[in-house]
């Protein structure tokens, strides 16, 4: 398993100065990152910067409608990038209450992916842990959608009251990759910096690599403090727990 960053977590220096966040990751020694939109950059501009920083991209977070509007786009942009993974990051308000009806909208698009080459994964919030225990949606997801895989947000599955390391034995062999973010069950802040918060990330980290986990991702979405530091800081200690 090897340890990626999500760039939506540096959008601020990325928006100031993309060209020297970038190089202050490739100093880091990192060697994957995920992407959340392309900035100003066309995707064969990013993918120069990258080769030229040693740098892959282990997946690319699109959205929804982005897909829907034009998946064969997404997969154009997503080979010039040499993505490994396409993910469905987020969900509007608005597609949240149907989920057997978001299943069969996600169905053509996870065939369309997986024959271009690439995985295809939904990235869970806690929103999807909602409702009967073995009946929830994100349990729906899985079951209505065979070629979905799961990008699991560890964080977010602690801090909604189920254990991360369950779901991990649970859909092992279907887990693509986990992002790393902590918390605490009932904190009125959720989005932890990796040890501020619950998860025991030697334990998860094993459970998630038995899982079949290609990538564990760094990501903070509201860092407090300067980001570029809060992530190389979290990325100094994930190498330190094994995680390259």
């Amino acid at each position: 398993m090897r340890l990626s960053c999500q760039l939506y977590t540096l959008r601020d220096q990325l928006d100031k100065d993309p060209i020297a966040t970038f190089e202050s990751l490739g100093r880091s020694g990192i060697k994957y990152v995920e992407t959340a939109g392309y900035g100003t950059f066309s995707p064969s501009q990013l993918k120069t910067i990258f080769d030229d920083l040693g740098m892959k991209v282990s997946a690319s977070h699109i959205g929804l409608s982005a897909m829907e509007d034009d998946m064969d786009k997404v997969i154009e942009d997503s080979k010039t990038l040499g993505v490994h993974t396409i993910v469905v990051p987020w969900l509007e308000e608005k597609d949240r209450h149907d989920f057997a009806s978001l299943a069969k909208r996600l169905e053509p698009l996870a065939q369309k992916a997986t024959q271009a080459g690439f995985d295809f994964a939904y990235h869970n919030h806690d929103f999807e842990f909602k409702g009967i225990p073995d009946s929830l949606p994100i349990d729906l997801l899985y079951q209505a959608v065979p070629q979905l895989k799961a990008q699991f947000d560890l964080g977010w599955i602690h801090y909604a009251g189920y254990s991360p390391a369950e779901y991990l034995a649970k859909y092992a062999g279907r887990v693509d990759s986990v992002h790393l973010k902590d918390s605490k069950k009932g904190h009125d802040v959720m989005d932890l910096a990796p040890g501020e918060g619950e998860l025991d990330y030697p334990e998860l980290i094993s459970a998630a690599e038995k899982a079949g986990a290609k990538f564990a991702t760094v990501e903070i979405d509201q860092p407090r403090g300067d980001a570029l530091d809060v992530v190389l800081t979290a990325i100094s200690k994930f190498n330190s727990l094994g995680l390259r």
